[in-house]
């Protein structure tokens, strides 16, 4: 039975549960942060979110990223960047990093640990400061590890 805190959307013709409680990725580790917006979201997980709430979080099984578009942080052209800021992360912040307008609405977060076990290697980016890791496009994330994407804004 669900609780009052969960329940069903449909991504497409697909429904898909969504927590609006705190909730977040699995494995150990540095949680990592991606902040996109909805074609972003839609890009990497194949989930339409269009319909999610500020506060909403659902759970998928697997990222796909392709060709970053931001190469503010990026250590190549193309590779992706991630933070160590977490979900609560204010405009300033993200602002900061190079994450602005509605790149701030929606987060996608995973696990060192499942990033390790997807042979997805992050590398600290070169003249970003503590907390901007860089990874290369068209890297994917699975193998039984559950990932969440968040609305935040």
């Amino acid at each position: 039975m669900l609780s009052s805190h969960t329940y069903y959307v449909l991504a497409g013709s697909v429904p898909v549960l969504v927590h609006n409680s705190t909730c977040g990725p699995s494995g150990g580790g540095t949680i990592f942060s991606h902040f996109t917006d909805v074609s972003g979201v839609q890009g990497i997980s194949g989930v339409d979110v269009s319909g999610m709430s500020v506060g909403d979080t659902i759970e998928v099984s697997s990222l796909q990223f392709g060709t970053g578009k931001n190469n503010f942080m990026a250590e190549k052209v193309g590779d992706n960047f991630v933070t160590d800021l977490e979900s609560d992360a204010t405009s300033g912040q993200l602002n900061q990093i190079g994450v602005q307008g509605d790149k701030q609405n929606y987060v996608i977060q995973f696990s060192q640990e499942a990033a390790l076990y997807s042979k997805v290697r992050l590398k600290l980016a070169s003249g970003a400061g503590e907390g901007i890791y860089s990874f290369p496009a068209n890297s994917t994330l699975s193998g039984g590890y559950t990932y969440t994407v968040t609305r935040v804004r």
